[in-house]
């Protein structure tokens, strides 16, 4: 496992954790212990993330404000006081014909 700069293990900061990748990353990382602050936009649909070990959840929507973005950070920062890594894994598809997208 590799430790951060304290010679603990790594905190991870993890968008779009409701589904698919992102709950598969945040329970990766917890089972080869390190931490992780896993966030969707509804903080309901990840709530049970708290049962692995070393798991934090947030609400965080990545399309917020700047100013509402930064107190966020401050937020996450607040679980263990610094982020080591952050997997931006939050977003959605879009698809069809490149000129008929809004």
């Amino acid at each position: 496992m590799a430790l951060n700069e304290s010679g603990q293990p790594q905190v991870w900061l993890v968008t779009g954790c409701s589904q698919g990748f992102g709950r598969i990353f945040v329970e990766e990382i917890s089972s080869r212990g390190h931490k992780v602050i896993a966030t969707a936009r509804n903080k309901d649909a990840i709530t049970d993330l708290v049962q692995l070990r070393g798991v934090k959840t947030m609400q965080l929507d990545v399309t917020s404000s700047q100013d509402t973005l930064n107190a966020k950070v401050k937020e996450a920062l607040g679980f263990y006081g610094t982020i080591d890594v952050l997997v931006n894994n939050a977003g959605y598809v879009l698809s069809g014909v490149w000129e008929e997208l809004s």
